[in-house]
C-alpha cells in the first residue's frame, strides 16, 4: 500500500524539484511519470517469487491487495493531474489549459 501512495508522491516531489532547478520537464511527462508510479505492484513479481523460492502466496496477496487498491488510488491521482489549475500548474513555466485541448 505504501507504494501507490509514497512513490508516486515522491516522483511528483522529484519532479517538482527538477523543475526548481532549472531542469525541462515538461508536463505531460511530469503527469505520466506520476501515473505510473501509482500503478499496482506487477504480475512478474510472482514470476520472480517462485524462481527465488520466496513466499509466493504471501507475493500473490499482495499483488491482488496493490491491484485492488490501485482502482481507487490511480482513479484519485488522475482526477489532480487533471484539474485545470492543479498541482502541476506553475506561474510564469506552464500555459493553462485551453478549452477544447486534449494535451497541455
Amino acid at each position: 500500500m505504501i507504494k501507490l501512495f509514497i512513490h508516486s508522491l515522491l516522483l511528483w516531489s522529484i519532479g517538482m524539484h527538477a523543475r526548481f532547478l532549472g531542469i525541462s520537464i515538461d508536463t505531460f511527462t511530469l503527469k505520466t511519470i506520476v501515473l505510473l508510479g501509482a500503478l499496482p505492484c506487477a504480475s512478474n513479481v510472482s514470476l520472480l517469487a517462485e524462481r527465488f523460492k520466496a513466499d509466493s502466496g504471501r507475493i500473490a496477496q499482495i499483488i491482488l491487495l496493490t491491484t485492488t487498491a490501485a482502482f481507487f488510488t490511480f482513479s484519485v491521482a488522475v482526477a489532480i493531474m487533471t484539474l485545470k489549475k492543479g498541482v502541476m500548474y506553475r506561474k510564469g513555466t506552464l500555459k493553462p489549459q485551453t478549452q477544447g485541448s486534449t494535451i497541455q
